[in-house]
């Protein structure tokens, strides 16, 4: 999936700012036509007044509905490790709204110094599954916990993660149900300290425990099924 369906959906920043702006300017020369048809002098102060604070409110408002109406996800701050396989975890901590056209990726950045200063080079580590039509909203599911996703991958990551300044970024691209907007959240993985012993527990719980048993759907979703 390239980058360009990443954000063909995506309204731009500046997009959503001018109408913001535009709405605030509706409202503000709607009270002054008014105030200028009913009354003179110190009312139509006052009515440009009012149309201003009111244009002003109006645009807070909107602009808290849009960042209501993003997807909201969560990455776990930590690599889970066990049984020689690394595993990744993310929530959508949105409780009513699901997640549509998600995909997750995770890079190794490798940077190396050049004469005018320090080059990125990126390599993509290949996860056993990376993408997911949709992920619940968490009042949805809360009994099976839909809303929380693993990733795994058999690379060594410890091995890689201390060389000089490199990195591990996960990156989780996801479509909001109702909206319509798009986001792209980050999480870095700078040191060896991020890899810890155990699995991740369940649901919205991103603590790490050691196990003394995996479970037989553990090991469906860990093995790598037969082509």
């Amino acid at each position: 999936m390239s980058d360009s369906k990443f954000h063909r959906n995506k309204i731009p920043v500046r997009t959503l700012l001018v109408g913001i702006i535009f709405i605030g300017l509706i409202i503000l020369d709607y009270y002054a036509i008014s105030s200028t048809s009913s009354f003179g002098g110190s009312d139509f102060r006052n009515s440009i007044i009012i149309g201003s604070t009111t244009g002003i409110i109006t645009s807070l408002v909107f602009s808290l509905i849009l960042l209501l109406l993003k997807p909201s996800i969560r990455i776990s701050d930590n690599i889970a490790k066990f049984d020689g396989k690394y595993v990744l975890k993310m929530t959508n901590n949105s409780w009513f709204f699901d997640l549509l056209d998600v995909h997750v990726s995770l890079i190794y950045e490798e940077h190396f110094h050049v004469d005018n200063g320090i080059n990125v080079r990126t390599t993509e580590v290949k996860l056993k599954r990376n993408e997911f039509m949709y992920i619940p909203g968490r009042f949805w599911e809360r009994d099976t916990a839909g809303f929380a996703q693993l990733f795994m991958t058999e690379e060594r990551l410890e091995e890689r993660i201390a060389e000089n300044s490199n990195m591990y970024v996960l990156q989780v691209y996801a479509r909001h149900s109702f909206s319509n907007f798009c986001k792209i959240k980050r999480k870095k993985y700078l040191t060896p300290d991020c890899i810890k012993d155990g699995k991740f527990k369940r649901g919205d719980n991103f603590g790490i425990f050691e196990p003394n048993t995996v479970t037989e759907e553990e090991k469906n979703f860990f093995e790598p099924k037969a082509q």
